[in-house]
């Protein structure tokens, strides 16, 4: 789906067309410039890299949910990056989940085991060389030690605070904070 809006418009509804590949960006313009009820609907929607629809309350992920569709697939190679909810973001958007639902780990596991397939390059990917993995330990410059370690320091007091009420997202919030100073 290319070319200035109208054009976009108009590849949107011809008949005939079995597969149509558009990027998020346009496609999230796209959807708003038709009137309600007006968008065509799909029989597959494919989202790839579909960690862009994490969060929930993007426009991005907004638009993803509201296209009119029989069927959704979601792939990506991190359905996880930050908080366990970006999964049910995912699972939100292949209509698994109810709007806005909120599964808990368990049944994100359970949920796991059901929708997704996933695949490792050495199943798929019979000619590639193994994969190499090498360390390499690189030092941090004085000023990001120093905010590492008064993030860590700060985020290891908050967690023991937490007491009882302390989450995986905690944790994965300090991990996230730590690794952006790292970065």
């Amino acid at each position: 789906v290319e070319g200035d809006t109208d054009r976009r418009k108009l590849t949107y509804t011809m008949p005939g067309v079995p597969v149509l590949i558009a990027n998020y960006e346009s496609l999230v313009r796209d959807f708003a410039a038709f009137n309600d009820g007006e968008f065509p609907k799909f029989d597959l929607v494919v989202l790839d890299e579909a960690q862009r629809i994490k969060n929930r309350t993007s426009r991005t992920a907004e638009t993803m949910r509201a296209l009119p569709r029989r069927r959704s697939w979601a792939l990506t190679g991190t359905p996880i990056e930050n908080r366990p909810e970006e999964l049910g973001a995912l699972y939100e958007f292949i209509e698994v989940i109810p709007p806005n639902g909120t599964p808990d780990l368990k049944q994100l596991q359970l949920l796991a085991k059901e929708f997704i397939l996933r695949r490792t390059k050495d199943l798929v990917m019979k000619d590639m060389p193994p994969r190499l993995d090498r360390d390499e330990i690189l030092e941090l410059s004085p000023g990001q030690r120093y905010a590492y370690d008064q993030a860590e320091k700060e985020g290891i007091v908050h967690l023991n605070e937490l007491g009882d009420q302390i989450s995986v997202q905690h944790v994965f919030e300090l991990v996230l904070r730590l690794k952006q100073i790292t970065n």
